[in-house]
């Protein structure tokens, strides 16, 4: 599918002071835009009218509204893949698991309301939600509570989108491999902390010890130590990975901040 007629409007945090006769009001009625939004972000998703001017409504907009976003074409399907696969997400750091689910939901309720409005973008759903899917199966094997996959997740999905755009089906296998430095890069980053965190607590502890645990000043001994402590912790993540798995699951879903 040619991503050309795709636009996407994207708001915050929506004063709705005012009267209801105004040029958001006037480009729903008109144009019925498929619209899963939250308290807090409101997105419009249609295919771009022909003879229609957007600059009253986006000059409207923009005195109410904390931020306005219009986008076309592959701009705006990389933005509404990033968004499913949860990385555009504020309070959960980037990696919503939940969003693609709540959209779903809404894109249901949708197509039972207007069926014909969404008709006209049924098919770029369907990819959205086939590529969204793809690249969430692809990360999850590598995702870590405490290390953050949102470069990744960026990367995969505007990579993905270019794809697209270019009319052809992205293998999202590639996708991931071209996208695991940033994987590596983050697991480093956290160990590093961690480290640091554990030699001070160590130091702490030689002070009150009796029988100190020694740690390296040389940089060649530093190594095999750092090696040992990244060991250690790796074994405690999957530990932990493996406990929080055998336990019961919620009755109660957690919530989306999409």
């Amino acid at each position: 599918m040619i991503l050309g007629p795709l636009c996407v409007l994207h708001l915050k945090e929506l004063n709705h002071q005012g009267s209801e006769d105004n040029p958001l009001s006037a480009f729903k009625k008109q144009f019925i835009p498929f619209s899963p939004m939250s308290c807090a972000r409101h997105v419009y998703i249609f295919l771009k009218p022909q003879a229609f001017s957007f600059e009253p409504l986006l000059t409207y907009l923009r005195h109410h509204t904390e931020a306005v976003e219009f986008m076309a074409d592959e701009k705006a399907y990389a933005f509404l893949l990033r968004w499913a696969t949860g990385c555009e997400s504020w309070k959960l750091k980037g990696n919503d698991h939940f969003v693609l689910g709540t959209i779903r939901k809404h894109w249901g309720d949708f197509v039972k309301e207007n069926p014909t409005p969404a008709k006209t973008i049924e098919p770029l759903m369907a990819m959205l939600f086939e590529d969204a899917s793809g690249i969430r199966r692809q990360i999850q094997e590598y995702e870590d509570g405490a290390i953050s996959t949102n470069e990744a997740l960026k990367s995969m999905c505007n990579n993905c989108a270019s794809s697209r755009a270019h009319g052809l089906k992205p293998n999202y296998e590639n996708l991931l491999q071209d996208n695991l430095a940033y994987f590596e890069a983050a697991r480093m980053q956290y160990f590093d902390s961690r480290l640091k965190a554990a030699t001070k607590s160590i130091k702490a502890l030689n002070a009150k010890a009796s029988d100190p645990i020694l740690v390296p000043t040389q940089a060649k001994d530093m190594g095999v130590f750092k090696a040992n402590i990244t060991f250690c912790f790796e074994k405690m993540q999957i530990t932990k990975a493996k406990e929080s798995a055998a336990e019961p699951k919620r009755l109660l879903p957690q919530q989306s901040s999409y």
